[in-house]
C-alpha cells in the first residue's frame, strides 16, 4: 500500500523542461475549470486524465481560459472549450483526428494523446524521476460541503 493510499488524495510535484507538473492518484482535482483558469493567466496548463480505464480526457489552457478539450475519440465538432478549433492541427498532426475532422479508427490510444500534448506544448515528464525518484507531494483535504452560516439570536 503506497503513502496516497493510507493519506488521501495526494499529487506529486515536479519540473521538467520549464513545466510544472502534478501527477495526481486517484484524484482529478486538476480537470477542475476554476483551478485551469486560475493558474493559467499569461501561461499555458495542460491536464491528461488517465485513470486506467475510460474516460481519458486531455484540457488545454491559455491566459485564463479552458482553450480546449476532449475525450479521445471525438470529432472535431465534438471538441469542448472557448476556442478548441485551436488543437485541431495538433490533433492532425498526432493521428488523432483525420484532415476532414473525423475521429481516426485507433484515436482512442494514450499514445496519441501523449505525442499531442509533446508536439503542442513541448511537454515531457521526467520518467525516471516519476517512476524511481523522490518528489514533492501536496495532499487535499477531504470535500467538505459548505455549512450555512449560525443565525444569531435576536
Amino acid at each position: 500500500m503506497g503513502w496516497s493510499d493510507r493519506k488521501g488524495l495526494v499529487a506529486r510535484l515536479g519540473t521538467c523542461g520549464g513545466w510544472a507538473f502534478a501527477l495526481e492518484h486517484r484524484s482529478d482535482e486538476g480537470m477542475d475549470r476554476v483551478t485551469l483558469r486560475a493558474v493559467s493567466p499569461g501561461t499555458e496548463a495542460v491536464v491528461y486524465l488517465n485513470a486506467g480505464a475510460p474516460p481519458r480526457w486531455f484540457l488545454y489552457a491559455e491566459d485564463g481560459r479552458v482553450v480546449g478539450d476532449f475525450e479521445p475519440g471525438v470529432e472535431a465538432a465534438q471538441l469542448g472549450g472557448e476556442d478548441p478549433g485551436r488543437l485541431v492541427p495538433a490533433l492532425q498532426e498526432a493521428g488523432l483526428l483525420l484532415p476532414d475532422g473525423t475521429s481516426a479508427p485507433d484515436a482512442d490510444g494514450e499514445d496519441g494523446i501523449l505525442v499531442m500534448g509533446e508536439r503542442r506544448s513541448g511537454l515531457t515528464l521526467p520518467r525516471d524521476a516519476v517512476e524511481h525518484g523522490t518528489l514533492a507531494a501536496v495532499g487535499f483535504a477531504p470535500f467538505q460541503p459548505a455549512r450555512p452560516p449560525l443565525l444569531e439570536e435576536t
